[in-house]
């Protein structure tokens, strides 16, 4: 099975597990810098995640980051807060956070066209909520948070759609195309030889017919002996297919390839499973990078400095608490003395005068210690952006604490995460949606599209509190133009002609994320506007008409009135006179 990729004539042809395997190589020469890094973190932060120990061994289901250097777990909490709010802020299982758009906004108000997204919407987050994706991604914003890199897989499933599968740092591998983005992923899947079995060897359409060729002799000796649940490293590839071909029906026929292969095989050319996806199933997201850089780095790296200088200084303030409790103390020769509570010391009255401490340990000491850790607190809560989060329950005041003060006391932190925002949604949650929707499309779970979408390619907005937190901070500047305008206005009202002010009310409707349903009609707007005109020339017309009136009373009280018998009457004389 040569590998396509390899043009002929520049280079040997690799077959597809030689191609894997140095790959595989190559991402993994590049990731080791980062290994160490990780470990750290998730020794300080997250021991319960991280698989792999610190001599960078293959990654199994017991290799964790231990704790023993671990006195205090202040950070753990810290990034806890950072997950969940990144979590509710940005796709909230109780809130709506994306909705999609067409580049046609005339062509959005048309009504079997509103209906047609409203229900493809309805349905992909009727579908989510079915699945594991909501806690799958929170457990992908603490990855994102503490490494400053996530990557999970979505696998189609016959029964549940979409599983979602959240990897940690150690047991995956990343690459990224010539735009930048993450396009490869090569992970270890330990499996044991009963799972390898059943999905690689036993055939799906004949149960009498095994490939034992797809697989180590060890393999085979494991399943002949019974050993059914040791533990093998496998690994799985997924990239951009190079030998893509949308004609055909098999995996060539996809846009990307994903390919199986046994770590442990001598057999060069046997590849456990070769499948292709139409789009995308995996996400490689990164909090930020430099440069060229295919790991992102994240607050988790930022807080790495003070997560140290914390341990050092709680193991402190353990041994000085010790030391207050427990002085060491001298003591006669031969006097066994008894520190623990209750405990009977016997000794003659003479040793008992020579007991005494050694040292006494100064309590302003343990002050000091712990207000160094309360500065660590807070830097550790700065950099994991838990004080952005906890922002109403640190806040200073009374109540009201409403959402919009919340934002204006936070603006300049807030903006820091804007690029962050930005980066999740188009690494993370759009690679996701775009997966969800076309798995959905393919099992016919969208009704049928009006014609008129015929040709016509969706867009994804993203509506969660932290996109519009960040559309929001736009406001204060709106505000302020209008607060200048109107004050000037008092002393030179034409300063008011330079707004518009329906496109204030709209571009403030759209920055504060209000729904689109609230907003007229631009064409409405004018019919309402032309309705009132109307109704004050009524209006003012009446007003007139008890003045009217009168004029035409007296005019005629005028012309019925003659000055004498046989003469013209007081109105056309006066109308004489005046001519």
């Amino acid at each position: 099975m040569p590998d396509s990729s390899s043009p002929a004539g520049t280079r040997r042809a690799l077959t597809l597990r030689e191609h894997c395997d140095l790959r595989s190589r190559r991402m993994k020469a590049e990731r080791e810098d980062y290994d160490p890094v990780y470990y750290e973190i998730a020794t300080y932060a997250a021991p319960a995640r991280s698989r792999f120990n610190h001599n960078n061994q293959v990654p199994s289901r017991k290799k964790r980051a231990r704790a023993h250097t671990l006195y205090d777990g202040h950070a753990i909490g810290a990034f806890n807060i950072l997950s969940g709010g990144m979590t509710s802020g940005l796709s909230s299982p109780s809130r709506p956070w994306f909705r999609f758009a067409l580049p046609d906004p005339d062509l959005m108000k048309f009504w079997p066209v509103k209906v047609w997204l409203a229900d493809v919407e309805r349905i992909i987050y009727d579908f989510l909520g079915k699945t594991n994706f909501y806690t799958a991604v929170k457990s992908g914003y603490s990855e994102l948070g503490l490494f400053g890199t996530e990557a999970m897989f979505m696998d189609e499933h016959w029964n549940s759609g979409i599983v979602f599968s959240t990897m940690t740092a150690g047991e995956y591998y990343l690459a990224c195309g010539d735009d930048q983005r993450v396009d490869t992923l090569c992970h270890h899947v330990p499996m044991t030889v009963r799972q390898i079995v059943q999905r690689f060897v036993a055939d799906r359409f004949d149960s009498h017919t095994m490939h034992w060729d797809r697989v180590s002799r060890t393999v085979k000796q494991l399943w002949d002996n019974s050993n059914d649940d040791t533990t093998v490293q496998v690994m799985r590839l997924v990239e951009p297919n190079p030998a893509y071909d949308s004609f055909r029906g098999d995996a060539d026929g996809k846009r990307f390839r994903s390919l199986w292969w046994e770590c442990g095989n001598d057999n060069k050319t046997a590849i456990l499973s070769k499948s292709g996806y139409e789009e995308q199933a995996f996400v490689g997201a990164r909090w930020q990078t430099i440069g060229n850089d295919t790991y992102g780095s994240g607050p988790g790296w930022n807080a790495l400095p003070d997560m140290r200088v914390l341990q050092v200084q709680a193991k402190r303030l353990g041994e000085l608490t010790d030391l207050l409790a427990k002085p060491p103390v001298v003591a006669p020769v031969g006097t066994r003395v008894k520190l623990t509570p209750g405990a009977v010391t016997y000794a003659a009255q003479v040793d008992m005068a020579g007991v005494k401490p050694l040292f006494q340990v100064d309590g302003q000491a343990i002050d000091r210690v712990e207000q160094t850790m309360a500065r660590l607190y807070g830097k550790i809560d700065t950099a994991a952006f838990a004080d952005i989060f906890m922002a109403i329950t640190q806040m200073d005041g009374v109540q009201p604490r409403n959402q919009e003060e919340i934002f204006a006391r936070n603006e300049e932190k807030l903006t820091q995460l804007g690029p962050v925002v930005e980066r999740v949604s188009t690494e993370k949650l759009k690679v996701i949606l775009d997966r969800v929707f076309y798995v959905l499309e393919r099992r016919g779970a969208f009704p049928e599209p009006p014609e008129e979408l015929d040709g016509i390619k969706l867009s994804i907005e993203f509506i969660s509190t932290l996109a519009q937190a960040q559309r929001m901070i736009g406001l204060s500047q709106v505000e302020r133009v209008v607060g200048f305008v109107g004050n000037l206005a008092e002393s030179f009202p034409e300063a008011a002609d330079n707004l518009d002010p329906d496109a204030l009310v709209h571009e403030y409707a759209d920055r504060a994320g209000s729904p689109p349903k609230i907003m007229r009609d631009p064409a409405a707007v004018d019919e309402l506007r032309q309705q009132r005109q109307a109704s004050e020339a009524e209006a003012k017309a009446a007003a007139m008409m008890p003045a009217v009136k009168q004029a035409a009373d007296g005019a005629q009280l005028l012309s019925e009135t003659p000055i004498n018998t046989g003469e013209p009457n007081l109105l056309d004389t006066l109308m004489a006179g005046t001519a």
